[in-house]
């Protein structure tokens, strides 16, 4: 038995489970054009500055809203430097960044001890003394005005210096309580950057011997051909003497 018919039963087919008439075109742009709401399922007109009604726009800024906070609150968490990894606990910079840059909390050192600017000043020479008038040293390559040998030895050694201490930093940085309260992926980034500080010292320390072998190389090329000139210029006055002699 047929419980509706006729127009009753045209009504209820154009009707779907969610209440939306079927029979109005409810797309997007549809809704858009004709001026309601573009959430489904909403009835209302939409607000003349915006595409939502009064509700549907409140909703969305809250969620934009909280969206945006946690978004803050992540970067808010992240290296000043890399922005890639978490920053350590009270500092301002990883764990990778504190070692690479030398300012891992030494054990019983408190961090205020460790002033940049003294660090830049001891780097500084008084700018009536500097041969580019700017206040820092700077080795400056090329034939001309090439540092020395002394003062690339001097560079490098403090590379290297700087390098095995870092190193030395780093680890005991991992063995504080501080490092130990890292994550497992943290520690390994941290010990891989105490790594490259020693790796960069092995390279300057090469760097040293490479040198000085390079010189001692050329030196001995230098003596040769200084005698084959030196036995060059015998035979020509020996042979020069012969001439005038006969």
């Amino acid at each position: 038995m047929t419980l509706f018919s006729g127009s009753c039963a045209t009504l209820v087919s154009s009707v779907s489970d969610d209440g939306v008439d079927a029979s109005v075109d409810n797309s997007y742009q549809a809704r858009k054009e004709s001026g309601r709401c573009v959430q489904r399922g909403c009835p209302n007109l939409a607000d003349e500055d915006c595409l939502r009604c009064s509700e549907h726009r409140a909703a969305l800024n809250e969620s934009s809203r909280i969206y945006q906070e946690r978004r803050r609150t992540k970067s808010n968490a992240l290296c000043l430097l890399c922005c890639r990894r978490e920053r350590v606990k009270g500092r301002s910079r990883c764990a990778v960044c504190l070692i690479a840059s030398g300012r891992a909390r030494k054990p019983g050192v408190d961090s205020s001890v460790d002033n940049k600017g003294d660090r830049l000043s001891a780097r500084m020479i008084p700018w009536e003394n500097s041969p580019t008038n700017a206040g820092r040293i700077r080795l400056r390559g090329g034939k001309r005005g090439a540092p020395s040998i002394d003062d690339c030895d001097d560079f490098d050694r403090k590379i290297l210096d700087t390098g095995i201490e870092r190193y030395r930093e780093g680890v005991a940085y991992l063995a504080s309580p501080e490092g130990k309260a890292l994550t497992d992926a943290d520690r390994d980034a941290a010990r891989m950057a105490a790594l490259g500080q020693l790796t960069l010292a092995l390279r300057a320390g090469e760097e040293i011997v490479e040198r000085h072998r390079y010189h001692k190389r050329r030196d001995a090329e230098q003596a040769k051909v200084r005698q084959a000139r030196e036995r060059v210029q015998d035979k020509r006055l020996r042979a020069l003497a012969r001439l005038v002699s006969k």
